[in-house]
């Protein structure tokens, strides 16, 4: 069973949309979180650049993430202000 990866990348228009997508993806988080299934799931804003921020979950396999998708319904659409790019992978460790 495969885990998998999934990174979203949002960029706001401005710092007040930013900062208003944030506190819904925090709302977000706490409630994924406990979904079965869901190791990680969880928002990052960047220092340097406060208008974007990172979105990553983490996923015990697909079947966990499809059941996920399943009982969310359909995937919601970033707010007006808001782009994304959603990257989706095999989790790997990389041990130097």
């Amino acid at each position: 069973m495969n885990e998998i990866r999934i990174l979203v990348q949002f960029a706001a228009e401005d710092l007040a949309t930013a900062d208003q997508h944030v506190a819904q993806l925090h709302n977000t988080c706490n409630r994924v979180a406990n979904t079965p299934g869901c190791l990680q799931f969880e928002v990052f804003r960047s220092a340097i650049k406060p208008r974007r921020c990172a979105l990553i979950e983490h996923w015990a396999s697909e079947a966990a993430l499809e059941a996920f998708h399943v009982t969310r319904g359909a995937r919601p659409e970033p707010p007006a202000g808001v782009t994304l790019v959603r990257e989706h992978y095999p989790y790997q460790t990389w041990e130097a």
